[in-house]
């Protein structure tokens, strides 16, 4: 049965990967979430705008990670220009104005946390459920999860919170 919806919500992806924004937008069209405020933008996020290159057509593969903004495989490879927003610039064109984001969701393969810089402005403060890896690649390799935390909470309210060991949680 299909799904429907009468409400003004919407769910953003923003990939930059041009094989997997092709396969994300033929399962919207085929499924019409596309017509129920599923939009994919063929775009990357960071702290800045700009481009950034990733490898087009088929030198990547679908759900392909690793090969984001600090890789170097576009060196050698056929790579094509990505539109690259900050996250307050993403938000001011692509979300209403004043709408809420009710979960901002950030896997961005070790750039999270300039991802989070870049929507310092305006977009973090219309943020109220916020999820981000971090691991030991990209920026994250030359930045401090302590002061990300501290930044969060002085800045925007969040408590941050992340999985211990033995099935624990720590804040």
């Amino acid at each position: 049965k299909p799904i429907t919806t009468t409400s003004s919500s919407q769910v953003h992806c923003i990939e930059p990967m041009p094989a997997t924004v092709r396969a994300l937008q033929r399962s919207a069209y085929k499924t019409k979430y596309d017509k129920m405020g599923f939009t994919v933008t063929h775009a990357a996020l960071s702290k800045e705008d700009g481009t950034v290159p990733f490898p087009r057509g088929n030198t990547n593969k679908v759900g392909r990670e690793n090969g984001g903004i600090g890789s170097t495989k576009c060196i050698l490879r056929n790579c094509v220009d990505v539109p690259m927003y900050s996250l307050d610039t993403y938000v001011s064109k692509f979300v209403p104005e004043g709408a809420p984001i009710d979960y901002l969701s950030v896997d961005v393969e070790g750039y999270d946390y300039d991802v989070l810089l870049g929507g310092n402005s305006s977009a973090l403060t219309r943020v109220r459920y916020l999820e981000f890896e971090y691991n030991w690649m990209g920026a994250w390799k030359d930045q401090s999860l302590h002061q990300a935390i501290e930044y969060l909470d002085q800045q925007f309210g969040f408590t941050c919170y992340w999985a211990g060991f033995n099935n624990t949680v720590w804040r």
